[in-house]
C-alpha cells in the first residue's frame, strides 16, 4: 500500500510502517462540533500543501488523518469474574465482598480521557 496511486492511503501506509504515528492532544472534555470542524480544516489545508488531495478533496481526505473519541479505563471491574481471594479456611471470596466495599467502588470510578488523533504536522486550533 506504500505505493498505491491513492495518495493518502499511500501516506498513511509509509507513516505507519515508518512508525510517524500521529499525535495525540489531550483535552479537558470531548470536543465540540465546532472544534472537530476547526481541527479537519486545518488537517484539510496540511493535506493540501503536502500535495496529497486537491481543495475538492481535502476534507475527505482529512477525514482519514482526525480521529476524536474518549478513552476509558478503571482498576476494578465488577462485572468482570472478579479476583477471588484464599481465605483462612480454604473458602475462596471475590475482593469486591470481601474488602470495604467503598474503596473498591472507587476502583471501579474509572477515568475517562477526551482526545484528538491528528498528523504531528498540524497545530491544534485554537480552543479545541
Amino acid at each position: 500500500w506504500m505505493a498505491s496511486s491513492d495518495p493518502v492511503l499511500a501516506d498513511l501506509s509509509r507513516r505507519f510502517i515508518h512508525r510517524r504515528l500521529p499525535a495525540v492532544t489531550y483535552l479537558p472534555r470531548y470536543p465540540a462540533p465546532a472544534a472537530l470542524e476547526a481541527w479537519g480544516e486545518a488537517t484539510s489545508r496540511w493535506v493540501i500543501e503536502m500535495g496529497l488531495a486537491g481543495p475538492g478533496e481535502a476534507l475527505d481526505a482529512a477525514s482519514y488523518y482526525v480521529t476524536a473519541d474518549t478513552a476509558r479505563h478503571s482498576a476494578y471491574d465488577a462485572s468482570d469474574p472478579g479476583i477471588a481471594m484464599l481465605a483462612r479456611d480454604g473458602t475462596l471470596s471475590d475482593v469486591g465482598s470481601a474488602a470495604e466495599s467503598a474503596p473498591i467502588a472507587a476502583l471501579g470510578d474509572g477515568e475517562e480521557k477526551h482526545y484528538v488523533c491528528h498528523p504531528k504536522e498540524v497545530s491544534p486550533p485554537d480552543g479545541p
